[in-house]
């Protein structure tokens, strides 16, 4: 099976990029797979190798339902989450074994092992490849609502300052993601600033609720609920355990964020 082929069938029949990409991972695992087959039988194996995993059962309908009504969101959550992992880390025009360790200590200490393990496979038939970003997001945007591209936000900007630092390609290009996502300028902004906390910053503080240092308290108190909201780890439950695990991660950070507020103003 020609994985290019597949690739540009899966494009065209699930209207969007999504598709293509893992219609053409899809091909390669399956051919993958096949090779194992073929030289198992040709040693005497007796036992076959496992299915291929996302072509099996429809996945790439499944990732980019054009009917917006996706029956498997999680998997199409994590294919989005690979995808844009693999450009971020390409954003300086390579992907590092380093990059690679802290994506996979990442994807250990924010998902079960065999998620972590299905994450690893997909991002490593995607690195080293060229991806247009905008029009997998404006696809992702088609298909999946903002609870779960702020989550999407989150953990990629988890990832990108897993290393210590945002360099500066990265910081660019995760600025246009929230930009093609659609999520507001002051939103991915306070998401931002979740990870650039670094010591005692009231002002990383104020930016996590998205106000003004000089707010008063009855709007420091209005955008701290309005964040809580946004960002319940419930919004996310269709996603499932692993992802609410990672949203309940920044739902602490809100949280955090307010009680510091609230003791250094004395509010009640």
């Amino acid at each position: 099976m020609n994985p290019w082929i597949a690739g540009a069938l899966g494009w065209w029949l699930f209207r969007g990029p999504l598709g293509g990409i893992i219609a053409f991972l899809g091909a390669a695992f399956w051919n993958a797979a096949k090779a194992k087959e073929n030289q198992g039988a040709s040693q005497g194996a007796t036992r076959r190798p496992p299915p291929p995993p996302p072509p099996r059962g429809g996945a790439a309908g499944r990732a980019s339902a054009s009917s917006g009504d996706d029956p498997d969101p999680r998997f199409s959550f994590t294919v989005s989450l690979m995808v844009l992992v693999a450009a971020v880390m390409m954003a300086d025009g390579r992907a590092s074994r380093d990059e690679l360790g802290v994506v996979k200590a990442f994807l250990r200490d924010n998902f079960d092992a065999d998620t972590a393990r299905s994450c690893l496979q997909i991002l490593k038939g995607l690195l080293g490849k060229t991806y247009n970003v905008p029009p997998v997001c404006r696809q992702i945007r088609r298909h999946m609502d903002i609870a779960s591209r702020r989550t999407l936000l989150h953990l990629l900007y988890g990832i990108a300052w897993a290393d210590g630092a945002l360099h500066r390609n990265e910081n660019a290009l995760l600025t246009q993601i929230a930009f093609e996502l659609g999520i507001p300028a002051a939103e991915a902004r306070s998401i931002a600033a979740m990870f650039e906390r670094r010591g005692p910053d009231p002002d990383a503080d104020y930016a996590i609720l998205g106000v003004a240092s000089d707010a008063t308290d009855a709007e420091v108190r209005t955008a701290y609920r309005r964040m809580a909201q946004k960002h319940h780890p419930d919004k996310v439950a269709h996603l499932g355990p692993d992802v609410q695990r990672a949203a309940t991660e920044k739902f602490r950070t809100i949280n955090e964020a307010w009680e510091r507020i609230k003791k250094s103003r004395g509010i009640k």
